[in-house]
């Protein structure tokens, strides 16, 4: 009897509230992007910093010096090369006393191992060099399939990296400049080939809210880190519009209007948003129907990467599409789209 109760149980869960099944459709042809950004010490310069895989693994940064404009790719320098079609994170930190700017870049390379590089570039320039590249070592297995996401604390060399690992639970790295742990999981059991994203909401008291695909249900879920880290939720309870289990996420902050946005390819290609307004509280709720009916174009393939950076009122989002990088901007309350090489310094490319 207890047995067929709890079979009763599962079978419930499982039951989906709309017949109609999900149509998973697997990102095996995945070209990573992560981007990064941060105010520089003047408080008034924004500087933001792209990352993207090709299909030969070589990866390549694109700098926007402005916020508005960017400067041409150039590709990163590795002597530990990434695995082709690997996940993607970087952060960015400015040191007050010399003001260089740090991005750390880590991927996945050999046997599951995740890597990172530290590049720097003098502020005010493109012109970004690696000044290390290792590997992390982990007690806890990384999965071969993993997800990959960063945050830094306190905008500084004080680093939490999430992965699945090969049980398929959330963990995470913690490091500086120091060293890193071996690791440690913190919750929540990840669908195996799906895609973690994470932002750190308050860097200098951590609120830190890490988004991923749940292995049970295939929902979105969220876990949050203040002090402690929450029991995971999903980010909605009803059926998601065009939703694959398999999405690349991205995840951003807007600090001006206290507001979270999380981003993930639909199966028709849609790019598609919920958002959650006001974050201190562990209770709060997302909107239970993402967005996609904003003027963003399709990706290239369903299930493709994504990735959002915020700041102030604005949120900027990346993804390939048409074989390009394309832009999502939001200023304010307008919303536009524009590929990335329109606004290049040099670009000749007008539409």
């Amino acid at each position: 009897m207890i047995l067929i109760s709890v079979i009763a149980v599962v079978l419930a869960r499982l039951k989906p509230s709309d017949t109609k099944p999900i149509e998973a459709i697997r990102n095996n042809t995945r070209n990573s992007v992560a981007s990064t950004g941060l105010t520089l010490l003047d408080n008034k310069t924004w500087n933001m910093h792209v990352f993207s895989q090709n299909s030969t693994g070589q990866i390549a940064l694109q700098v926007s010096l402005d916020g508005k404009t960017f400067e041409p790719p150039t590709n990163v320098s590795l002597t530990i090369p990434p695995r082709v079609g690997s996940p993607i994170s970087a952060t960015a930190e400015q040191d007050s006393q010399t003001h260089v700017i740090m991005l750390n870049l880590f991927y996945i390379s050999g046997i599951n191992n995740v890597t990172m590089s530290a590049l720097t570039c003098a502020e005010g320039s493109a012109k970004c060099g690696t000044i290390n590249n290792c590997l992390l070592p982990t007690a806890i297995p990384v999965s071969h399939e993993t997800g990959l996401a960063a945050v830094n604390v306190n905008n500084s060399q004080d680093w939490r990296v999430y992965y699945h690992d090969q049980s398929g639970f959330i963990s995470q790295l913690q490091g500086n400049a120091s060293g890193f742990n071996l690791g440690s999981r913190i919750g929540g059991e990840g669908l195996n080939g799906s895609d973690i994203t994470a932002v750190n909401i308050d860097s200098t008291t951590n609120n830190i809210h890490v988004f991923y695909t749940d292995m049970l249900t295939q929902a979105l879920f969220t876990l949050q880190y203040q002090k402690h880290w929450t029991t995971p939720r999903p980010v909605s309870n009803a059926r998601v519009a065009n939703w694959n289990p398999y999405s690349g996420f991205g995840s951003a902050y807007r600090p001006f209007s206290d507001q979270l946005h999380v981003y993930y390819t639909g199966l028709d290609k849609g790019i598609y948003e919920f958002v959650l307004n006001g974050t201190d509280a562990t209770d709060t709720s997302f909107q239970p129907q993402p967005d996609g009916t904003r003027p963003w174009g399709e990706a290239d393939y369903v299930g493709a990467d994504i990735t959002a950076v915020g700041w102030k009122d604005q949120i900027r989002f990346f993804q390939p599409a048409r074989g390009r990088l394309v832009m999502g901007e939001l200023n304010d309350t307008t919303w536009g789209e524009v590929f990335v090489d329109m606004i290049t310094t040099g670009s000749q490319i007008m539409a």
